[in-house]
């Protein structure tokens, strides 16, 4: 007597049945499917409306999608490349210009809006802000005068001390200017030449 095992829709593999159909399944799996579709008629029927749906999409996009399918050039991509890049005249125009104004405007209105309330809260964090670095680099600036300043004084006294108290000094010095005299007279010619 042959007693077939009955399963019932819980026990049945039904995301094997898609795998199958695709060749998805190791062939072990495979051969377990094809088992079970022997002895169950629910999964046997699945198996089968997966198989008319299939023929009925392959029917419907198969054949009508080569005859709509449309042949591209072989060099599209490149023609349309040099047409994108070559067409940029609106670019940068006065009308542009004013669009994006206006939207800028459009939006810092709205984001004031959105503010609202924290508005004088924001102002004065940009105002403490905007202080601080303004004392910063004021007291920087005085920083590199009152340097500036020193060194000069420095550079001064030592000036006078070294140039006019001595002969040589002085000697030095005419000669440095007349070397480089001759030294920019030369680089004049060179330049003049070329």
């Amino acid at each position: 007597m042959d007693v077939r095992p009955t399963t019932t829709k819980d026990q049945c593999p039904r995301a094997d049945i898609s795998g199958y159909l695709d060749g998805e399944l190791t062939p072990h799996a495979e051969l377990a499917v094809e088992r079970h579709l022997a002895e169950c008629k629910i999964c046997l029927d699945e198996l089968n409306s997966h198989k008319q749906m299939l023929s009925a999409l392959d029917f419907a996009f198969g054949d009508r999608g080569r005859e709509t399918e449309i042949e591209l050039p072989e060099n599209f991509a490149r023609v349309v490349t040099v047409a994108a890049e070559s067409d940029v005249s609106g670019l940068r125009s006065p009308a542009e210009r004013r669009r994006a104004f206006v939207l800028c405007a459009g939006l810092f209105a709205l984001v004031l809006a959105g503010v609202g309330a924290e508005l004088a809260r924001v102002v004065g964090v940009f105002t403490d802000f905007v202080s601080q670095v303004t004392t910063l680099s004021a007291a920087a600036i005085r920083l590199i005068y009152e340097v500036v300043i020193g060194l000069c004084l420095v550079f001064r006294a030592l000036s006078q001390q070294f140039v006019f108290s001595s002969m040589f000094s002085i000697l030095l010095l005419i000669c440095s200017f007349i070397l480089s005299f001759i030294v920019l007279s030369r680089l004049f010619i060179r330049y003049n030449r070329s």
